[in-house]
């Protein structure tokens, strides 16, 4: 007992946290044109450290594999959600999900790290009603005042069948996001969106997360969107996650 206690004191004096290998979230997304819900759990196959740099990214630089199992709500449609990355070696990584319950979707794609913050990353969607194919850039870079700058770039392709007001268009979709880490516990950013083909539009996101303890994060955020067969919308997004 002795021992443990003069452990715990060691990694707390040396600014260190506890690993993980649960994280339990939930997410909740209110706007004028969808109400939206999520809660869900991911394992980790081993411990993930939170040591190496922002909390909210310990999974990405440690190269974690894990699985697991979400919920979903959008209005009167809802399913499950369970999905997966598997690291194959340091440099590459194949996820898979697949979506049952009203929305049935099956999800396959990988990448793999450019260097040990940066990646890359394609993915299809096949689904009842739409098919996506998408890529990403992911890059999180460590400044010399403590601080951190995350960056994603994204491009999608998405044809939509019986899709309601989408029913039978194509949209090409493309993101820029970011967020600053003031420390490894808070951060803000945001993400705009410009979409075109079919379905022109626009959308923008303010977004900001903070950990209470190392284990426990609230985020919030406000987002607006505007596109074409579809009523201008506002949401409201509020999470939380708890790690074990």
């Amino acid at each position: 007992m002795k021992k443990a206690i003069l452990t715990i004191a060691a990694l707390a004096a040396a600014g260190q946290v506890a690993a993980y290998q649960v994280e339990v979230s939930g997410e909740v997304n209110t706007n004028d044109y969808v109400d939206s819900f999520m809660v869900g759990g991911d394992y980790y196959l081993n411990p993930v450290s939170q040591n190496t740099g922002p909390w909210a990214e310990a999974a990405f630089l440690e190269k974690a594999s894990y699985v697991g199992v979400h919920f979903i709500d959008l209005d009167d449609n809802s399913g499950m959600l369970a999905k997966g990355r598997y690291h194959i070696n340091e440099q590459f990584f194949f996820d898979a999900g697949v979506t049952f319950g009203d929305l049935d979707s099956v999800i396959v794609g990988g990448g793999l790290y450019l260097d040990s913050s940066t990646t890359i990353a394609a993915h299809i969607e096949d689904g009842d009603d739409l098919d996506t194919f998408s890529a990403d850039y992911k890059q999180l870079i460590f400044r010399n005042d403590g601080t951190y700058l995350n960056m994603d770039l994204g491009v999608s392709h998405t044809s939509y069948d019986n899709n309601g007001a989408f029913d039978d268009q194509d949209m090409t979709r493309v993101t820029a996001g970011g967020d600053y880490y003031l420390d490894k516990a808070t951060s803000i950013g945001g993400e705009v969106g410009l979409a075109f083909g079919d379905i022109d539009g626009k959308s923008f996101q303010v977004r900001a997360e903070r950990f209470l303890q190392d284990n426990i994060a609230v985020n919030g955020g406000i987002e607006f969107a505007d596109y074409d067969n579809a009523d201008s919308d506002t949401g409201l997004i509020f999470g939380a996650t708890a790690r074990f």
